[in-house]
């Protein structure tokens, strides 16, 4: 591995550290203002449905809304049956089960 390389990796992993533990230093003594604490529990929503919009709307790179897109269609269906049934066993069998179906259909 090139120095530079390893230089690079080093002071990246110092940079997340410095900025995890910087508000733990600097809000130690007055703690998290409670319209921050809000707002920071819907950042792992936020980021979950982006990654898995960006897969389901775009799986190879491109934009497609078609219904030769099965994972639109699986998602559709997954979503569907989410909140139809609220049950997740449920929801992720016969999602992945549609999945299957619509690969072994050529989609």
């Amino acid at each position: 591995m090139r120095l530079e390389i390893f230089v690079l990796i080093i002071v990246m992993a110092i940079a997340a550290l410095f900025t995890r533990f910087a508000s733990v230093f600097l809000l130690r003594r007055t703690g998290m203002p409670d319209a921050l604490q809000r707002c920071l529990k819907w950042i792992p929503i936020g980021v979950f449905s982006a990654l898995v919009a960006s897969a389901i709307f775009s799986p190879k790179g491109v934009l497609n809304l078609s219904l030769y897109n099965p994972y639109l269609v699986a998602g559709v269906v997954t979503i569907f049956l989410a909140w139809r049934f609220r049950n997740f066993v449920v929801t992720v069998g016969i999602g992945t089960i549609t999945m299957l179906l619509l690969r072994a259909a050529g989609l």
